[in-house]
């Protein structure tokens, strides 16, 4: 399983390089490189691909919050019992103490998702103290409307779907959960985007994303950093979360040299 999953990786992150991969992929980029992979290679499914990722789609100008502006809040839902809770809330008891929390938008019919990158950027978080809430959200790929053209060994053992109601969403949820524990080898904790796709919309997430936000202020949760748009240049988007993190480390050691 390691071996493939370090085949997996590479393959992945040499195919959905844009430019020279060495930094995150722009939205232009990503929307120049994604027309010729659907409209041009699969006109099939460039349909199918517009109403599934419109951010990818040229001419789209991100709404999605800035590095240093407020956090949007919405409403998630435990799995358990399926009640309301506050996305921002929820975020800061899971940060605790931790001034940083991540926010991680998943979704287990993203091949590159579940092949590595979201155990990978789980790890990386929690390799600097950072707690995680993730988020599980409308299918990147539902059998039923968008299937993954990546198959092979990646493939699902089941079908994920559209989600035709809540029950459905935390039902695929919880098996993104039982997954990822199994993956990172510790519970995660993990809710549910409402039905109207409100967080995913606001955060421009699929097919998956992470934002760190800054929770030390009581009054404002604040994005600290974000990745770009997936699946492209993983390989910058990790290397970019780490030396975000190591920074934020190396300066809140030093405050606290200060203080002291």
């Amino acid at each position: 399983h390691t071996l493939l999953a370090a085949a997996i990786r590479h393959q992945v992150i040499s195919l959905a390089k844009v430019g020279d991969g060495v930094a995150d992929a722009t939205y232009e980029e990503v929307q120049a490189f994604e027309e010729v992979a659907w409209k041009v290679n699969r006109p099939e499914q460039w349909d199918s691909f517009r109403a599934h990722r419109p951010y990818s789609l040229k001419g789209y100008h991100s709404r999605a919050p800035d590095v240093g502006a407020p956090a949007p809040d919405g409403v998630v839902h435990s799995l358990s019992s399926g009640a309301e809770m506050r996305l921002l809330s929820t975020a800061r008891a899971v940060a605790g103490s931790s001034s940083l929390v991540a926010l991680s938008f998943d979704s287990l019919s993203c091949p590159v998702w579940r092949g590595f990158a979201g155990a990978e950027l789980h790890r990386i978080a929690r390799s600097f103290g950072v707690p995680v809430l993730h988020v599980y959200m409308a299918e990147a790929h539902p059998d039923d409307a968008f299937p993954s053209p990546m198959q092979g060994p990646v493939a699902l053992a089941s079908e994920l779907r559209r989600h035709r109601d809540l029950e459905e969403r935390k039902a695929a949820a919880g098996r993104a959960q039982a997954f990822l524990t199994h993956k990172v080898g510790r519970p995660v904790v993990l809710v549910a985007d409402g039905m109207g796709d409100a967080l995913e919309e606001a955060y421009e997430a699929r097919p998956f994303r992470m934002f760190i936000l800054d929770v030390s202020r009581p009054d404002a949760c604040v994005v600290a950093h974000k990745t770009g748009l997936a699946p492209f240049n993983m390989g910058a988007k990790f290397a970019e979360l780490r030396a975000f993190l190591c920074l934020w480390r190396s300066r809140a050691r030093s405050g606290a040299g200060r203080s002291a």
